[in-house]
């Protein structure tokens, strides 16, 4: 997979708790929870998957 569609645009929620990072190429959504570690995923409907 070319290195250009790893790229994301991240923002974290103002409490700090909560990452979402947005995956352009990908058309995918990752939301992880600092604290915990755990990371949800959304992507558009019959795109590439990829999990991190």
């Amino acid at each position: 997979m070319p290195p250009m569609c790893l790229y994301s645009m991240d923002k974290m929620k103002p409490d700090k708790t909560k990452i979402a990072m947005g995956l352009r190429y990908l058309r995918q959504i990752n939301i992880m929870d600092i604290e915990t570690g755990k990371v949800t995923g959304y992507r558009v409907k019959d795109t590439p998957d990829f999990n991190i």
